[in-house]
């Protein structure tokens, strides 16, 4: 997990983010392992156009999938808050950082190709990512987790 220090009035805290190593592929090709971030208020996975193009898929490709308007990606110039983002199926593989027993390391899934910035590559988010697993993350007491599991897994 990463931290971020986030101020609220004049007391600072600090926020833990939950990322977790992952490639992407598509058609025999994969991307480097990079952190994405495990984003529970994305209804559903977004990614940097540029990961698109490692994954061998061209611009003119990319813009033949379902085009959807993004919100909420951000509220600067930096980061508008909509976006346009093109449907592509991908596969996802957990990076092999995590403690995997019994997590499925490898599945299909939708993501949304963007040309806008975003904080992290990849934003993993409900639909065909987080309703397959069990999410937890606690940022205070007794300590920090993230933890993703499988739903039929005992905890």
């Amino acid at each position: 997990m990463s931290k971020v220090p986030l101020r609220i009035g004049s007391e600072y805290l600090t926020v833990h983010l939950p990322r977790i190593g992952v490639r992407l592929h598509r058609d025999g090709k994969a991307t480097r392992e990079f952190l994405a971030l495990v984003d529970s208020g994305s209804t559903v996975n977004v990614a940097e156009f540029h990961l698109a193009r490692a994954l061998g898929l061209d611009e003119p490709l990319v813009r033949q999938g379902r085009r959807v308007e993004l919100k909420g990606l951000g509220s600067s110039k930096e980061a508008p808050s909509n976006a346009e983002g093109f449907e592509m199926p991908v596969e996802v593989e957990l990076g092999t950082g995590l403690e995997t027993d019994g997590l499925p390391l490898r599945f299909e899934t939708a993501v949304y190709f963007t040309q806008a910035a975003l904080p992290f590559p990849v934003l993993l988010g409900q639909h065909d990512f987080l309703e397959q697993f069990v999410f937890v993350q606690r940022n205070y007491a007794p300590r920090p987790e993230f933890v993703l599991d499988l739903p039929t897994k005992k905890r």
